[in-house]
């Protein structure tokens, strides 16, 4: 039987909140096989990562529309600067997304069954609905989570999540949260719909843009710390993360007092990154503005071609 004539019995709709690898995961374990037993069946090796360069078969495996893989799953990876599409959004960063470990919440699991596609997005961290953090770990040995597991609700150690009391995220985080979840919804061409969502001046960023601002101001967790090149590129833990989006949103919450301070604990190279390669003309202009109010940088005559109309942004 040739490829594209392969279906799967059992066909599984997808929900419009649903992870695209998630959702893969969810309907290749109800017909009785694993995310392995796809990458066999699409020909692609054992540690493929499913793009969507995959789609038109998926689509036709899992009996649905193509498009939404189109949507739901990363892009292929480009030449540099690296820039991948994924859910409506554009992604400049490798660990925008979180691709290899995936974090979930357990109660959500267990009451709809699916995961969620914000969860996909490293600097979402806790989960609205219960108030509680996400977890990236099996709740009962503690083993890192695993795409490659036997079921949504399953750690490839074989552990059931159970549901539980956990520890209640903190207000800002759960504000943070709500803030991305909006922007989350809009396509990246369409920022203006969550303007009304205001966020201590983030809310015109892309989420990318939202990411390389937060995680510039909270990746250093003390003054002139000396960080590893591969800051934007490596795969982060989720209690990391929680560590950096709470040092970064406390700091650029007092930006308007202490700017003249920052200088030693704001990364530069991500705020340089942000306004030499991003696509987004007001991430270009936030992260030039930023580097100059910061640092006294001067960007402009370089980057003046660039944009379509550089001028100074009110930060907060």
């Amino acid at each position: 039987m040739f490829l594209s004539e392969v279906t799967l019995p059992i066909s599984v709709s997808p929900y419009a909140d649903e992870s695209g690898i998630g959702y893969c995961l969810r309907s290749i374990s109800r017909n009785g096989s694993s995310l392995h037993g796809l990458r066999r069946l699409l020909m692609i090796d054992n540690i493929g990562r499913f793009t969507v360069l995959h789609a038109s078969h998926l689509g036709r495996v899992f009996q649905q529309s193509p498009q939404w893989f189109e949507t739901a799953l990363p892009s292929h990876e480009r030449a540099r600067p690296f820039q991948r599409d994924c859910y409506g959004h554009r992604w400049f960063s490798r660990n925008n997304l979180r691709t290899q470990s995936p974090q979930v919440c357990v109660q959500c699991i267990h009451s709809k069954g699916y995961c969620r596609a914000i969860w996909d997005v490293s600097i979402a961290l806790v989960c609205v609905e219960h108030q509680c953090y996400l977890v990236d770990a099996c709740p009962k040995c503690h083993k890192p989570l695993r795409w490659d597991r036997p079921r949504v609700d399953v750690g490839h150690c074989g552990h059931i999540f159970l549901s539980g009391s956990y520890k209640r995220a903190p207000d800002a985080l759960l504000e943070f949260q709500s803030f991305l979840e909006s922007k989350f919804k809009a396509s990246h061409s369409d920022m203006d719909h969550v303007r009304g969502h205001d966020f201590h001046g983030l809310e015109g960023l892309s989420l990318s843009g939202v990411h390389a601002i937060v995680a510039s101001f909270g990746f250093r967790s003390k003054p002139f710390q000396v960080l590893h090149s591969t800051i934007r590129t490596r795969a982060y833990r989720s209690g990391a993360w929680t560590e950096f989006v709470s040092q970064g949103l406390s700091r650029w919450k007092s930006m308007d007092a202490c700017h003249a301070s920052l200088d030693s604990l704001v990364v530069q190279s991500m705020l340089e990154h942000m306004a030499f390669n991003h696509d987004f003309v007001q991430d270009q202009k936030f992260a030039v503005s930023l580097l100059e109010l910061i640092f006294n940088k001067r960007l402009r005559a370089e980057l003046g071609g660039q944009l379509e109309r550089l001028s100074q942004l009110e930060l907060l």
